[in-house]
């Protein structure tokens, strides 16, 4: 299988690395791993991938169970909560781009639109373990009776037609979007991907800088405008050219491709773009701005099935760690799931009742990653054994595809984090 190939790249990529001097060395932090411990660099970091929702002894009897023939020797839980200080968030940021550029260098099958590889940057905040440093770091949030809860800030730059992290960022409460968003075109750049980047951004990002920032470096984007933009009332038709921003010297306006979309429920949108092709119709723009979307499911699943939010630790150095290493898994979730998606249609094609469509059951799935992970890096089983069981399970647990499904977007959300019918994977 194409993808499970992707995956044995990055698990063999990451076992180079982990089994390197370069890495640990780059990513851990003086005084740490300079003497001989129990827990040893790499060791630890296969340890925190593993991401179990049990307690810290309970994980550690797990993992050394799997390294039976290891000589480490189990340390404690507040060894391990201090070893952890010792490895740098962006050691695992690295795995996040490891999956993604493994994936694009890789695949044969890489879905575009109009030729184009459809990326959305949109952001959501997450709530932190209460504590002091937290607050101090992250910034806070308040409710009606004047309580603050711990905040952050967090960012996707994410690829919604081949469901792919690219980029991700966390930072405080008061953080803007647009710089996110410049962060993320600077960390895009940095990869070198043989891509075709379009960018899609929602309503909160539009201005003229980042617009110019966009067209310098050659990339193609559409944003969501409010319909009080002062260039935006001066429109007559549903598609023109118009200048965008004020005429002042400071900030010279920029011209820009001006759309007005009828929505299904009646109500106008209005999109600017940079791509002046004829050929893309209003319809199409329609179907573009549609597949943003993508980017809230992705927020909805990282929440509620990957529970992103219930952290290992309450230091803001874990939670950064934690962050990564959910996005990392999510990843190979995504592209394993292809594999399994391909041969659930190849065994319900030749079903007289055509009228359903069926994919894999994504909980399921995140499950036995998360189950089979680490053995991938021991050793004890073959790694066609482990691919047998995660593709087993996959095409068994299948779910019903509902197609043109909507929901109504609700203006209130209540802060209940974990509901009955939404259980961890």
């Amino acid at each position: 299988m194409d993808c499970i190939s992707i995956c044995n790249s990055i698990f063999d990529t990451l076992k180079q690395l982990l089994s390197s001097t370069l890495f640990p060395s780059a990513y851990s932090i003086h005084p740490f791993f300079t003497r001989t411990r129990k827990l040893d660099f790499s060791s630890l970091f296969l340890f925190l991938l593993r991401q179990y929702d049990k307690s810290c002894p309970i994980n550690l009897l797990d993992f050394f169970e799997e390294f039976s023939s290891s000589r480490i020797s189990s340390p404690s839980k507040q060894a391990i909560s201090k070893a952890r200080r010792g490895i740098h968030p962006q050691a695992f940021a690295q795995l996040l781009s490891l999956s993604s550029s493994q994936y694009y260098l890789l695949s044969n099958n890489i879905r575009t639109w109009h030729g184009f590889h459809v990326l959305a940057v949109d952001g959501t905040t997450l709530q932190m373990p209460q504590s002091k440093q937290n607050l101090e770091v992250f910034g806070a949030s308040s409710n009606q009776t004047g309580v603050h809860f711990a905040i952050a800030s967090a960012s996707l730059l994410y690829d919604t037609l081949n469901d792919i992290l690219l980029d991700a960022k966390i930072n405080s409460y008061c953080y803007g979007e647009r710089l996110f968003a410049k962060e993320h075109l600077a960390a895009f750049s940095c990869l070198n991907l043989p891509l075709s980047p379009l960018f899609v951004f929602d309503r909160g990002y539009p201005c003229v800088e980042l617009c110019r920032n966009l067209q310098n470096q050659g990339y193609s984007f559409v944003m969501r405008i409010k319909r009080n933009t002062p260039a935006i009332k001066k429109m007559v038709g549903k598609d023109e050219w118009i200048s965008y921003g004020t005429p002042y010297p400071k900030e010279n306006p920029v011209r820009v491709r001006a759309l007005r979309i009828l929505l299904s429920s009646g109500e106008e949108e209005y999109l600017i773009t940079n791509l002046s092709d004829p050929n893309i119709t209003l319809e199409s723009f329609r179907e573009l701005y549609f597949l943003r979307w993508k980017v809230e499911t992705k927020y909805w699943e990282l929440k509620h099935r990957f529970q992103i939010e219930r952290f290992s630790g309450m230091t803001p150095w874990t939670i950064q760690q934690d962050f990564y290493i959910t996005l990392f898994l999510s990843n190979l979730v995504s592209i394993i799931k292809k594999d399994t998606d391909k041969i659930i249609k190849e065994k319900t094609q030749g079903r007289k009742n055509k009228e359903y469509s069926y994919q894999t059951n994504r909980g399921m799935l995140i499950n036995r990653v998360k189950k089979y992970l680490i053995s991938f890096f021991t050793g004890k089983e073959k790694r066609e054994s482990l691919w047998e069981k995660i593709l087993d399970a996959g095409i068994k647990t299948r779910s019903q595809v509902r197609k043109n499904r909507s929901y109504e977007r609700k203006a209130k959300h209540t802060r209940r984090k974990y509901h009955s019918n939404r259980k961890p994977c």
